[in-house]
């Protein structure tokens, strides 16, 4: 995040792919550079494809927020202000998890 932009919060982001790639090169990166410019600390999720099944790649979003709230102080944020979006069949994943990640 550039030094003179002000901080808003911090996103964890789930690129799609159909669970058998990852559109990082479209929906990851790019996202979260352009989410940077506008103030959130962004976290692409390295999630698992088949031969996985939807439900172990909804866990590693569940480690993933699991993780950034671990190092919250070393990456100052607000350890219980963490935003989730997905695109295409990962949606799906945050969708049908959103309340299991609440409690994380």
């Amino acid at each position: 995040m550039p030094s003179e932009t002000e901080y808003k919060g911090d996103v964890l982001i789930c690129a799609g792919g159909a669970f058998q790639y990852r559109s990082d090169q479209y929906e990851g990166t790019p996202v979260a550079e352009a989410l940077s410019q506008r103030g959130y600390q962004s976290f692409v999720v390295d999630y698992r494809l088949r031969p996985y099944t939807q439900e172990e790649g909804a866990l590693d979003l569940a480690r993933a927020v699991r993780f950034v709230r671990s190092h919250g102080e070393e990456y100052g944020i607000d350890q219980e202000d963490i935003a989730v979006m997905g695109f295409s069949a990962y949606l799906f994943c945050i969708r049908n998890q959103g309340s299991f990640c609440r409690g994380i």
